[in-house]
């Protein structure tokens, strides 16, 4: 009862707050609901961008469409409920490995990570991504308890999900997939209903978005920004760029840019250079990642060690906020709501006007949350750089643990950070998706040091 009055009462005194990105999501799921089209420079006139996944997209347009105030209410209460319902499922899955209080302990670590609850007042998919991971990691919990394949129906099926969610989890779902294939191949025939329908639910809504983005922009890809994003890891970043006669870079030459222009502008400016070219959204995209790859093969030592130096910079790094955020709570305003202020992302400068004021203004509240929200900055970097010590050595005592869900969750999460690190630009907002695996990786070394102390007390 009082976790769903806290809830209830942030829904209503705080609401939802909107970013750059959360546009995107309104733009995509606009157009899949009801085939309205909002045009986005510099290259999508006429056709949606597929930069995020859609399952977001689906999920928050039809509430943003209610009645004003029941967007802003009820997003962030759907958001908060699902951190709740993921701590659950952390609280389940650690009561299969750990005896009393590690399981609730667990639940406690990953609701007070940093960023989690504020995350779930915002128009973002990382809550809705995360959600999905505490299912894949409570599925996991169960392996011994279920037959193999209906374990790794049930995971491809959550991995489908937090792929459509955020694309960076694909890994998720490939193996998944490769391992519910290799236990279908050693059994054909019987089986009950969950050891293949969610499987192949899975396959299936991947497949569709594949087809509709090949309908849309001509390729088989998840997403046509997945060039941009990895420009932004190899030469934003990591300054790396292939010999200046490779063809590769040819276009970026001819476009007029420098080599110090290149390595010092994010993705989203450097597109502007092409635009009016007669490019589409496909073709820069593709510019992008022969760049990037080249950029690799050119200097492959120093990617590998430019990806492990990131690796360790994302769970540091502070989420994103944009600049007016504390202060419009402090102060009880919100400019960009009420006065629509013009915006450099879309031309769309009053969609958020709906969402982003709360169902009752209280100045009290939004200056209590504002201060909350002070409060979690100051553990950046230096408490956030404590934890991710902590969980590197989790990871590291996980992998040679006895229990396999240690293991996977150990492997999984590396994987993942991994995988980030390597494809994308540095976010904070990258490592919240990943809270369940992460809040375990916390809890482990802690629990085993409180063991060998029980011991000799």
């Amino acid at each position: 009862m009082i976790i769903l009055l806290s809830i209830s009462a942030v829904s209503l005194l705080i609401g939802l707050t909107d970013t750059p990105d959360s546009f995107q999501y309104f733009a995509l799921g606009k157009y899949l609901y009801f085939k309205e089209l909002l045009p986005q420079a510099p290259f999508n006139y006429d056709r949606p961008r597929t930069l995020f996944g859609p399952l977001y997209a689906l999920f928050v347009t039809p509430l943003y469409q209610l009645p004003v105030p029941m967007g802003s209410l009820l997003i962030p209460f759907i958001q908060l409920t699902l951190v709740a319902i993921s701590a659950v499922l952390i609280y389940k899955a650690m009561q299969q490995i750990f005896h009393k209080p590690w399981p609730l302990i667990t639940a406690i670590i990953f609701l007070l990570l940093p960023y989690n609850l504020i995350y779930a007042t915002f128009m973002m998919s990382e809550t809705l991504t995360q959600f999905f991971v505490a299912c894949f990691l409570f599925t996991m919990s169960r392996y011994r308890k279920s037959a193999p394949r209906v374990t790794f129906s049930l995971l491809t099926l959550f991995g489908a999900l937090a792929t459509l969610t955020r694309f960076g989890f694909l890994i998720l779902f490939a193996g998944s997939f490769i391992g519910w294939m290799s236990t279908f191949m050693k059994n054909r025939t019987g089986g009950k209903i969950l050891a293949w329908l969610p499987a192949c639910f899975g396959v299936a809504i991947v497949t569709l978005w594949l087809l509709f983005n090949y309908q849309t922009n001509g390729v088989w890809t998840l997403s046509t920004y997945s060039g941009r994003h990895l420009y932004d890891s190899v030469v934003t970043d990591g300054t790396l760029l292939p010999d200046m006669n490779d063809s590769a870079i040819a276009p970026f030459l001819e476009s007029g840019l420098s080599a110090g222009e290149m390595m010092s502008m994010p993705w989203w400016e450097v597109q502007t250079w092409f635009s009016g070219t007669g490019k589409n959204d496909a073709d820069v995209d593709r510019i992008f990642f022969k760049l990037s790859l080249a950029a690799i093969l050119k200097h492959p030592v120093e990617y590998i060690t430019h990806t492990i130096e990131r690796m360790g910079r994302i769970p540091i790094a502070q989420p994103y906020l944009r600049g007016n955020f504390i202060q419009d709570f402090a102060k009880c305003r919100y400019d960009l709501c009420q006065n629509c202020r013009p915006v450099l992302w879309n031309n769309f400068t009053c969609w958020n006007k709906p969402i982003c004021t709360p169902a009752v203004v209280s100045c009290t509240a939004e200056s209590l949350w504002s201060k909350f929200v002070s409060a979690q900055n100051f553990l950046y970097p230096t408490v956030t750089a404590l934890l991710f010590g902590i969980s590197l050595i989790g990871s590291f005592l996980e992998l040679f643990s006895s229990r396999p869900l240690l293991r996977w969750t150990s492997g999984i999460f590396l994987i993942l950070l991994g995988f980030h690190a390597a494809t994308e630009f540095v976010q904070g907002r990258f490592i919240i998706p990943m809270y369940p695996l992460y809040a375990v990786l916390l809890v482990y070394p802690l629990s085993l040091i409180w063991t060998k102390l029980s011991s000799k007390l």
